[in-house]
C-alpha cells in the first residue's frame, strides 16, 4: 500500500510554472494558464483579462477600457472564443458605419407599432378576429411583402384620421405603401395558389378599407357612370372570388377562424331572415310595381331588393356593436350584373334602391373608414333623382338623419366639397 504522502503527491493537479501570467491572476495569487484570448480563470470569474485585445472604437471617440478586476458580462461563443457585449456592439457599430447594416425606417416602425396597438383592434368587433389581425396576420405578412405594405397602408390612414395636424404626412406614407403593395399583389394574382390565397384575401380586405378610408374626391361618390361606386363592386367581388375558389384551404389554414366566423355569421343571418317580421322596403317595392316598367326589368329590381331586405333584417336584429363590414357588402357581392348596369346608367329605380342601401352604410359608420359615406352618397343620389322619384326615398333620408342641401340653404356641390375636404 502506498504511503499517505505519496497518494497526496500523485493526486495533486499539475500546473504550468510561469511568472508571465495576467495581472488579474497575479493579484489574486492564483496560477494563470495564459490561455488566449483570455485565460481560463478570468473566463470563470467573468472578469476582464489582460490578454484580450482592446475593443475597436469609432473614430473620434475615446477608448475607455474596463479597469482590471471589474466584472463584465461575458459568454463563450459556439467556437469557444470568449466574447462580450462591448466587443459585439463595437463590431456592429463599425459595420453600420461601413454601410454593412441598413438604417432602420422609423416611419415604418411607427406604423407597425400603431397597427399592433390600435388599428388592428379597429378592424372588427370579434375578439378572436382582433387577435388574428394583431398577431397572426402581421406574422404572415413577413413572408408576403405586399401584405405587410397593405398593413402599413391602413395603419398610416388610421394615424391620419387620428392626427389631423399630420394628415398630409401620413396620407403620403399610406399612398406610397399602397402603390407598391398593389404592384406586388398584381404580380402574384395570375398564380393564386393554396400558399398565397389567404394573404391575397387579407390584402383584398385591406385594399377595400383603403378605398373607403383614403382622402375622398368628388368622383368617389359618383353613383352613375364607370367611376366611383361602380369600381367598388369590381373590388369587393374580387374578395368573394378568392373565398369561393379556395374555401377548403381557408377553412383549415392558420387563419381558419376568419372562414369559420364568416360561416357562423351567415347562419345567424339566415336565422334572422327567417324570423324577421319587418319589411323596410315595402314602400319602395310598391313604387316599383306601380311604375311603367317592362316586366323583366321590374322583376330584376325586385330580385335585387330581396338580398337588400335580408341585410336589413340581419342588421336591425343585431346589436350595433356587433355589426361587421361584411353585413352590408354581402348585398354588393350578390347584386346581379343587370342591376349594376342599370345603376351605372342612372335609372331612377336603381338609384332609389341604392339610396336604401345608404342606411346600411350609415349603420357601419362606427368604423372610422366608413364615416360620412352614407350622407355623401345620398347627396349624390339626390342630385340625380327627378322630383317624382325623390319622394321614393323619404324613409332612408329620415333614417340616417340627412336633409337635402336646399333645405339647409346650401349649394349641393359646395356641400359635397366641404364634406370631402373636412
Amino acid at each position: 500500500m502506498d504511503a499517505p504522502d505519496k497518494v497526496l503527491h500523485t493526486a495533486r493537479r499539475s500546473h504550468r510554472k510561469t511568472r508571465t501570467g495576467c495581472r488579474t491572476c497575479k493579484r489574486r495569487k492564483i496560477k494563470c494558464d495564459e490561455g488566449r484570448p483570455s485565460c481560463w480563470n478570468c473566463i470563470k470569474h467573468s472578469v476582464s483579462c489582460d490578454f484580450l485585445p482592446p475593443a475597436a472604437s469609432p473614430a473620434g471617440s475615446s477608448n475607455v477600457g474596463t479597469p482590471p478586476g471589474h466584472h463584465v458580462a461575458g459568454f463563450i461563443g459556439r467556437n469557444g472564443i470568449w466574447s462580450s457585449p462591448t466587443n459585439t456592439f463595437s463590431s456592429s457599430f463599425a459595420m453600420a458605419n461601413n454601410g454593412a447594416l441598413p438604417e432602420l425606417n422609423m416611419n415604418d416602425l411607427e406604423l407597425l407599432h400603431h397597427w399592433s396597438l390600435s388599428t388592428s383592434l379597429s378592424m372588427t368587433s370579434d375578439p378572436v378576429l382582433r387577435t388574428l389581425w394583431r398577431t397572426k396576420i402581421p406574422q404572415m405578412a413577413f413572408e408576403f411583402p405586399f401584405l405587410m405594405r397593405g398593413i402599413l397602408t391602413v395603419a398610416a390612414l388610421h394615424l391620419a384620421y387620428l392626427h389631423p395636424e399630420r394628415r398630409d404626412f401620413y396620407v403620403s406614407n399610406s399612398l406610397q405603401h399602397h402603390d407598391i403593395a398593389l404592384s406586388g399583389a398584381t404580380e402574384v394574382l395570375p398564380n393564386v395558389s393554396n400558399e398565397n390565397c389567404m394573404p391575397l384575401h387579407i390584402f383584398s380586405i385591406l385594399t377595400c378599407i383603403h378605398s373607403l378610408g383614403r382622402p375622398r374626391k368628388p368622383e368617389d361618390f359618383l353613383v352613375v357612370g364607370e367611376q366611383g361606386i361602380a369600381k367598388w363592386f369590381v373590388l369587393f367581388k374580387g374578395v368573394v372570388l378568392i373565398i369561393e375558389r379556395f374555401s377548403e384551404t381557408m377553412s383549415t389554414g392558420p387563419l381558419a377562424a376568419f372562414f369559420h366566423s364568416r360561416v357562423r355569421r351567415q347562419r345567424q343571418r339566415q336565422s334572422c331572415i327567417e324570423t324577421s317580421t319587418m319589411d323596410h322596403l315595402s314602400s319602395l317595392r310598391a313604387s316599383i310595381l306601380s311604375a311603367p316598367l317592362p316586366p323583366d326589368t321590374a322583376q330584376m329590381y325586385l330580385d335585387n331588393m330581396i338580398e337588400l331586405q335580408n341585410s336589413f333584417s340581419f342588421v336591425y336584429s343585431c346589436p350595433s356593436h356587433s355589426h361587421e363590414l361584411g353585413d352590408i357588402f354581402i348585398w354588393l357581392f350578390r347584386c346581379s350584373d343587370g342591376y349594376l348596369v342599370a345603376l351605372q346608367e342612372g335609372t331612377q329605380e336603381a338609384l332609389a334602391i341604392f339610396a336604401y342601401a345608404c342606411v346600411l352604410f350609415w349603420k357601419m359608420e362606427k368604423f372610422w373608414w366608413m364615416e360620412g359615406w352614407s350622407g355623401l352618397i345620398m347627396n349624390n343620389i339626390w342630385n340625380w333623382l327627378d322630383d317624382a322619384h325623390k319622394s321614393w326615398i323619404e324613409w332612408p333620408i329620415s333614417e340616417i338623419g340627412w336633409s337635402p342641401p336646399e333645405e339647409r340653404g346650401m349649394d349641393p356641390v359646395k356641400l359635397e366639397q366641404q364634406h370631402i375636404m373636412g
